[in-house]
């Protein structure tokens, strides 16, 4: 991994914003590329107990491509409820910006009316990157109401994530993975799955198995 790193979410994000490109396609071309070793991949230090730091041990950067990358695609073609690029190991995924570029190369723009369209050209690219530098891209594109169906999928889901990473999880974090997600609504729905999975018990909460 280079000395500075950087975050393969927000890569993504810029990447598909600027060509246009629907934000699970993009995520899909990733996790293929990531699955098929075209991107090589890393984790801040402070995170190494769990991922493997800078450099991870072979053995998961193995576990990565051939079954987290493999259950991403999967989540992705089957439209799932929680999008993939939202867990925590894809969050805090770093890679070089360098081999992004290299391995997703932005389209040349095309010459309209000679070199007399170059002017033309450059300014619509201009205008286009300026109005993107004062936007906030979205991490999961337009919102959709969250159904009760679809509220107790994402809360299983969430409760999995958290627990696989050692972190226990509560109603506000819940509530704010379900925003990022891009859901509106459902609040009631989001609160009653996690009561149903989670039932309130006195004392300290328990840790969850390692």
């Amino acid at each position: 991994m280079p000395d500075s790193p950087k975050s393969l979410c927000d890569l993504v994000e810029l990447w598909a914003a600027k060509n246009h490109i629907p934000l699970a396609r993009a995520w899909k071309r990733v996790f293929a590329a990531i699955r098929d070793g075209k991107l090589d991949f890393g984790f801040p230090d402070e995170f190494k107990a769990e991922y493997g730091g800078r450099n991870p041990p072979q053995r998961y950067v193995n576990y990565i491509r051939e079954t987290q990358c493999v259950n991403a695609l999967f989540a992705i073609e089957n439209g799932d409820a929680f999008p993939p690029w939202t867990q925590l190991w894809v969050q805090r995924m770093l890679v070089s910006e360098a081999a992004f570029d290299e391995t997703f190369p932005e389209p040349q723009p095309a010459v309209v009316g000679g070199l007399h369209g170059l002017g033309s050209v450059r300014r619509g690219i201009e205008q286009d990157l300026g109005s993107q530098a004062g936007a906030t891209v979205s991490t999961a594109g337009p919102t959709r109401p969250l159904t009760e169906k679809l509220a107790d999928q994402f809360t299983a889901k969430y409760i999995t994530e958290a627990r696989a990473s050692k972190r226990h999880p509560t109603m506000r974090a819940l509530e704010a993975a379900a925003r990022k997600a891009g859901y509106r609504g459902g609040r009631e729905y989001l609160r009653a799955a996690y009561s149903r999975r989670l039932p309130a018990s006195r004392g300290r909460p328990r840790k969850p198995p390692s």
